[in-house]
C-alpha cells in the first residue's frame, strides 16, 4: 500500500499546508513530514507502515505527556486496510543532538529524563498497546523477542551463527532473575531520538519500539553504539539517572542484550531489504560485532 498524502491532508484539515519530508537515517521504519501551515504553526506528521508501531507511539506519547520531555499529541488517524495510521504531533522546536551539542548540564538532563522513563512501572513485560502479548517472566519477555529476531535472521546469516546465538541465550538467561522491571522502557535510546535547542533537551521521540520491559535495556544502546562522545559526558548522564533512582548493575547482561540487539538491527534490515542499500552502514556495524562476539563468555 503506497502513502497517500492527500488522505492526511484531508483528514487532519491541513489541505493548504506544505509538506516537506524528513528523510534521514534516523527515520527508516516510519514516514516523517514537517507540515507547515499558512498561519505559520508547524507540526510533525509520522506515517507508520506497521500498524502495531503506530500503536505504541500513541499510546506512550498519551502516557508520558506530562511524565517526561515528549510530542504533544496534535490529532491520530488509526490504521484500516485502506491506508496506515498516522499522528500529527507538535513540532518541537531545535534539532537531532550532535556530538557538537553535549555538555555536563545537557548529559545530566538526559540521564535524569531515562530515569524519570524507568520510573513508570507497570505489571507485565511486553508490547502494553497490545494486551495478549504480555508476559510476567523477564525471561519469557526476552526470550520470546530473541526468538522473533533470530527467525527473521534465518536463511540470511550463516546456520552455525544462528545456533551459537541460540545456545548463549540458553546459557546466560540466568542474567535476566534480577532484572529492574516491569517499567517503560524506550528501547532506542539514542541521540538520534532526542531534540535538543541551545543547549537544552526539547524532547525524546519516535516510541515505536517501546515497551514494557526492564531499564538495562535502555542502557544497550548506550553501550552498544557508544554514543557518548567523552566520558565526562557520561558520568554526567549517570549522575543525573542517579539523582532519580539507583543505577542498574547492568554490565553483567550488557553481553546478551548486545547480542538481541545486533540480531534486531539485521533482521530489520534484511526483511524491509536494506541491508546492503540505505542501511548498509548499520547492517555492517551490527554483523561485525556478531561475527567477532565471544560466544564462549
Amino acid at each position: 500500500m503506497k502513502i497517500d498524502l492527500e488522505i492526511y491532508r484531508q483528514q487532519f484539515a491541513l489541505e493548504s499546508a506544505k509538506f516537506v519530508r524528513i528523510d534521514h537515517t534516523d527515520t527508516i521504519i516510519a514516514e516523517v513530514y514537517k507540515v507547515s501551515t499558512s498561519e505559520e504553526k508547524a507540526f510533525i506528521l509520522k506515517i507508520c507502515p506497521r500498524k502495531e508501531d503506530y500503536f505504541r507511539e500513541a499510546y506512550f506519547l498519551r502516557r508520558l505527556d506530562g511524565c517526561m520531555p515528549v510530542p504533544r499529541i496534535i490529532a491520530t488517524y488509526e490504521p484500516s486496510d485502506d491506508h496506515f495510521g498516522a499522528i500529527l504531533m507538535e513540532c518541537l522546536e531545535g534539532e537531532l543532538l550532535t556530538n557538537n551539542d553535549w555538555t555536563n548540564d545537557l548529559a545530566f538532563k538526559v540521564g535524569t529524563s531515562l530515569a524519570q522513563l524507568h520510573s513508570i512501572r507497570a505489571e507485565s513485560y511486553g508490547d502494553l498497546p497490545n494486551n495478549g502479548a504480555l508476559f510476567q517472566n523477564p525471561n519469557v519477555y526476552f526470550g520470546d523477542k530473541f526468538e522473533e529476531e533470530l527467525l527473521e535472521c534465518k536463511g540470511h546469516l550463516p546456520d552455525n551463527l544462528i545456533e551459537n546465538c541460540a545456545s548463549y541465550l540458553k546459557r546466560c538467561q540466568e542474567h535476566l532473575a534480577n532484572v529492574d522491571g516491569p517499567c517503560f522502557v524506550h528501547r532506542d535510546f539514542r541521540p538520534g531520538n532526542m531534540i535538543v535547542r541551545q543547549g537544552r533537551l526539547q524532547g525524546i521521540i519516535d516510541w515505536s519500539s517501546a515497551r514494557s520491559g526492564f531499564a538495562e535495556q535502555d542502557f544497550c544502546s548506550l553501550e552498544h553504539f557508544q554514543w557518548i562522545p567523552n566520558t565526562d559526558y557520561k558520568t554526567a548522564l549517570l549522575d543525573g539517572y542517579s539523582s532519580i533512582r539507583p543505577i542498574p548493575k547492568y554490565e553483567g547482561i550488557m553481553p546478551l542484550l548486545q547480542l538481541g540487539r545486533s540480531l534486531a538491527v539485521i533482521g530489520y534490515t534484511v526483511k524491509s531489504g536494506t541491508w546492503n542499500s540505505s542501511n548498509a552502514c548499520l547492517y555492517t556495524f551490527n554483523r561485525t560485532f556478531l561475527e567477532k562476539f565471544n560466544f564462549s563468555s
